[in-house]
């Protein structure tokens, strides 16, 4: 069922320079999964203690509720719409509001904080060392009714409900993405380089042509 009793949501925000009062970049990381226990456990792995890592020493740190509207235990498509929209959905939703049901029916689209801010002209991506379309962060550009459908989730991507979509996107799962697409009648390379991106399945060098945007997507 994929179910994860909490997961680890760390903000980052960079000014541009010290006397700045607005943040010029937002970076939102994620360790999915990554509840007090999973910490202290990689803590003790890796130092011999409890809470020496990085993460346990920043100056503010919370905790969330992370169940959804319908169940005590969440999966990663509510936990993380929660996050994108500020909405409680139902596990195997993603930013729609919890009348809708997983593969029967769709429920009210919640536009996410990347929308909005692809909306304003900014500058967003996902970058993931799990599959790009992923709930964990594919609910920040994608609406849909069923997590597993990877390639009507990132067909979304490519035409977004709100904004102009991601600049860059990079992380596994192509072959699933790639067979659900060809099952919707589309050729996943094709769509990709047509909406603009470079377009690479292994590893990236850097490099994009003029104009062009990274879309990095291997096995």
């Amino acid at each position: 069922m994929n179910y994860r009793p909490a997961l680890l949501i760390i903000a980052v925000a960079f000014t541009a320079t010290a006397a700045s009062a607005q943040a010029k970049n937002v970076i939102l990381f994620i360790g999915d999964g990554a509840g007090i226990s999973s910490l202290n456990a990689a803590s003790i792995l890796g130092y011999g203690k409890p809470q020496a890592l990085y993460v346990q020493k920043m100056g503010h740190l919370a905790l969330a509720d992370t169940s959804t509207a319908r169940e005590w235990v969440t999966d990663g498509a509510a936990c993380a719409s929660a996050w994108a929209t500020g909405h409680k959905t139902r596990n195997g939703v993603m930013s729609m509001s919890a009348d809708a049901e997983r593969d029967v029916k769709d429920g009210e689209i919640y536009k996410t904080v990347m929308e909005y801010a692809m909306e304003q002209g900014l500058s967003a991506g996902v970058i993931s060392n799990d599959g790009v379309a992923g709930a964990a962060v594919s609910v920040f550009y994608a609406h849909h009714n069923n997590r597993g459908k990877a390639g009507e989730i990132f067909q979304q991507a490519l035409n977004p409900k709100f904004g102009k979509g991601p600049d860059v996107i990079i992380g596994t799962g192509r072959r699933q993405i790639s067979e659900q697409t060809a099952k919707l009648g589309h050729d996943l390379a094709a769509d990709i380089k047509a909406r603009g991106y470079t377009y690479l399945d292994s590893g990236w060098s850097g490099q994009t042509g003029p104009g062009q945007r990274p879309c990095d997507s291997p096995l």
